[in-house]
């Protein structure tokens, strides 16, 4: 295994799995590093809810003004 100055990045595995990513974070960019990751996930994440409405049927417009009438029943009961 090479060392992390030479690869800029290293993967962790479990049993070959690839489980976490070491980077080298050059000097004074730390939170520069940790904000792109954290945008990097967030956009993963995104892409997932986006991936599994993709199969979903489209509400009715019926069906849409239903939920907010049940919304804002559940909401008047409980203030």
């Amino acid at each position: 295994m090479g060392k992390l100055s030479d690869y800029g990045e290293i993967a962790i595995t479990d049993n070959g799995k690839p489980t976490a990513l070491l980077l080298q974070i050059p000097d004074g960019l730390f939170n520069e590093t940790l904000k792109a990751v954290r945008r990097v996930k967030a956009i993963k994440s995104l892409n997932d809810i986006w991936a599994k409405t993709k199969n979903l049927t489209p509400m009715t417009d019926e069906e849409i003004e239903a939920e907010i009438q049940a919304v804002r029943a559940e909401a008047k009961a409980v203030y």
